[in-house]
Order: structure tokens, then C-alpha cells, then sequence
């Protein structure tokens, strides 16, 4: 059945708006397009902050399961055996670049000894014979006066690439010919 309503219409609009009205909010008032629009945007936003990054780890953790797959098949054992391989050369080359170091590390230029040898030898002397071993060097020659062995020996311990052992082994004769042995400081 219909309610017929009989009073007037400024007294019926009252009771009515009376009833719409709760907690001071008027629900017949529209909400304005622009409040609706800013809702549906903060709420668009925070779906992408917090939804998307989900979906996108999802995305990855699949494909990094499907990559650990796929490395993990028959099909790349042949990588896997090779690169061992690899891995015991590269093991042995180091060990030789090892090796090459420390022989480079030892290493004396000749040229620099015979250059060394004759800035600590007079003019006037001469070299018969020179033995080098790595470390140690034997001079053996002749000069033309006694000071000038005594002249060798003091621009040896001068110089800087020669250890003169003050013991070393000195051996000279009458006819002016001399043996002596020294140390590379390098």
C-alpha cells in the first residue's frame, strides 16, 4: 500500500530531513567530482605502491626459478666441464706467473753489471776474465801499478751496486794480475 502523506509540505520536508540527516552529514548533498576524482586517485596510487612491486618480485623470483632450471639441465653439463677446465689452467698459470715474478724480481740486467764493473775499473787496467752466478761476481784481470787494485776495491765499497766483503777473496801475484770477488746489492 501507499502512505499518503496529508501535511504540509513545509512540515513534511522537516520530518524528512530529519531522518536523512545522521551525525550532521546531509546525504542528499552530492559529493562534488572533484573530491570523487582525488578518492579514486589516492586510492588508484596506493594499489601501485603496494600491488605492483608484489606482482613485479613474483615476476622475477619465477624467472630466476626458471633461469636456476634451465642452468641446471643436461644441456650445460658441457659448460660446467669446461669451465673446471678453465678454472685449473687459470690455477696453473698463476703459478707460473708466480714463478716469472719472482725470477723478473731477481733479475739483473748484464748490461748494467758491465757498465757497474767498468765505472770501478781504471783506465789503464784489464779485464781477463768475469764469472757471474745470479749473486756473486769474480773479476779476475790485470793491472799496471799495485794502487790501482787498491783504487778498484775503494770504488766498489763506494758504489752503490756492489758488497765488498772486507774478507773477500783477494789474490794477486808479482806480475800485476789480480782475482777479486764481490756482492750485488741488488
Amino acid at each position: 500500500m501507499k502512505d499518503i502523506n496529508f501535511l504540509p509540505d513545509d512540515i513534511r520536508k522537516k520530518d524528512s530531513e530529519r531522518d536523512l540527516k545522521a551525525g550532521g552529514i546531509d546525504f542528499r548533498d552530492e559529493i562534488e567530482p572533484k573530491v570523487m576524482l582525488i578518492g579514486l586517485v589516492i586510492l588508484f596510487a596506493l594499489a601501485v605502491i603496494f600491488f605492483f612491486p608484489m606482482l613485479y618480485n613474483k615476476t622475477i623470483e619465477q624467472k630466476v626459478k626458471r633461469t636456476n632450471v634451465e642452468i641446471n639441465s643436461d644441456k650445460f653439463d658441457r659448460v660446467r666441464e669446461v669451465n673446471q677446465g678453465l678454472t685449473e689452467i687459470q690455477g696453473k698459470v698463476e703459478l707460473k706467473q708466480q714463478v716469472v715474478g719472482i725470477i723478473d724480481q731477481n733479475n739483473v740486467p748484464v748490461n748494467e753489471i758491465f757498465v757497474a764493473i767498468q765505472s770501478i775499473m781504471p783506465s789503464d787496467s784489464v779485464i781477463n776474465g768475469l764469472n757471474f752466478d745470479g749473486r756473486k761476481i769474480s773479476l779476475s784481470g790485470r793491472v799496471t801499478e799495485n794502487i790501482q787494485l787498491g783504487e778498484i776495491i775503494s770504488r766498489a765499497k763506494r758504489s752503490n751496486y756492489f758488497k765488498v766483503d772486507e774478507r773477500a777473496a783477494i789474490s794477486y801475484n808479482d806480475n800485476k794480475n789480480f782475482t777479486f770477488n764481490f756482492e750485488l746489492f741488488k
